[in-house]
């Protein structure tokens, strides 16, 4: 079994884990910055930590294979992941796609009633985009999310999610879609079992308080980089 240092180290080794001053899409400031994809470019590195997933799953969550129907990620970082977990699993995989504040699938993907559903992503933040996948998954196919999987926890421990409710099915042009017309509050994150390779504490600073700011006005060493 994978440690979480190896896993770390890799992310390092593969520029995947980058050290200085950034400024995150939320617009807060960081010293470290996650970036999957440039990981995943490897094909052997994405076959390993999937599998090490699925074992966590097995091992850890006491999940068998058989009773896993269904591997789902949100594109694009979970597209990947989904893929290769599922094949590890032997079970499909799927992903769903952003639409405004929710998420689509494609034509062809099917849930039935009662599937059981692993949600996996790359990085837990906040878990706005899992948190939509379940929506989808319980609210409107009735399936069973069973646990949620992601290589790097960087989330705190007491992340609440909160996302639109699912209306009842939209099924033009071929497309299941949620309205985003009622809004609602889905379960902590907690409330459903988690696996992970790796957990890292990344600290994140409103621009007036970071420290790398007022390091770079005192001496210019932390340039502000937007990854």
């Amino acid at each position: 079994m994978i440690t979480e240092q190896r896993v770390l180290e890799i992310f390092e080794e593969t520029n995947g884990l980058l050290t200085g001053h950034f400024r995150l899409r939320s617009g807060l400031h960081s010293a470290k910055f996650l970036q999957t994809a440039v990981v995943l470019q490897y094909p052997e590195i994405a076959n390993m930590l999937c599998s090490q997933v699925a074992s966590r799953l097995q091992k850890d969550l006491n999940l068998d294979a058989d009773s896993i129907d269904i591997v789902m990620g949100p594109a694009i970082g979970g597209v990947i992941l989904a893929h290769e977990v599922a094949r590890s699993l032997d079970c499909r995989a799927m992903f769903g796609e952003k639409s405004g504040d929710s998420m689509i699938l494609r034509p062809g993907f099917e849930i039935q009633p009662n599937d059981r559903v692993v949600v996996i992503d790359d990085i837990l933040t906040t878990g706005g985009s899992v948190a939509r996948l379940i929506s989808l998954c319980q609210q409107q196919f009735k399936a069973e999310v069973i646990a949620t999987a992601f290589l790097i926890d960087r989330s705190s421990n007491d992340t609440e999610i909160t996302s639109s409710q699912s209306p009842a099915l939209n099924r033009s042009r071929g497309q299941v879609f949620q309205s985003t017309s009622t809004v609602g509050h889905l379960p902590n994150l907690a409330d459903i079992p988690r696996v992970s390779l790796a957990t890292i504490d990344i600290p994140t600073y409103q621009p007036s308080d970071c420290p790398m700011c007022q390091e770079n006005l005192t001496n210019g060493r932390q340039p502000l980089t937007e990854p």
